[in-house]
């Protein structure tokens, strides 16, 4: 939702994610790493292991709302 009406549009991103259970033919990569490229995201610390996005876990009321506070803080969009 984000990814797809941020504006500008962001960049397709091909490059790797950040986060080890997103590997690049995961349908919601490109989503995913751009939310953690513009400082969105921060997925899941992992003891002792890179973090996790959880990209088929339910989200929670707070992360939704950490997402679009961090969202409008980077200006990509202003919400009402």
């Amino acid at each position: 939702m984000l990814h797809t009406s941020a504006q500008p549009r962001p960049p397709a991103h091909r490059e790797r994610s950040p986060f080890a259970d997103v590997p690049p033919a995961h349908a919601a990569h490109t989503a995913v790493t751009w939310l953690a490229n513009a400082g969105i995201s921060r997925g899941w610390a992992e003891l002792g292991r890179s973090a996790s996005f959880q990209p088929d876990a339910p989200i929670t009321r707070e992360a939704m709302a950490a997402f679009l506070v961090r969202y409008q803080d980077v200006g990509h969009h202003q919400l009402d």
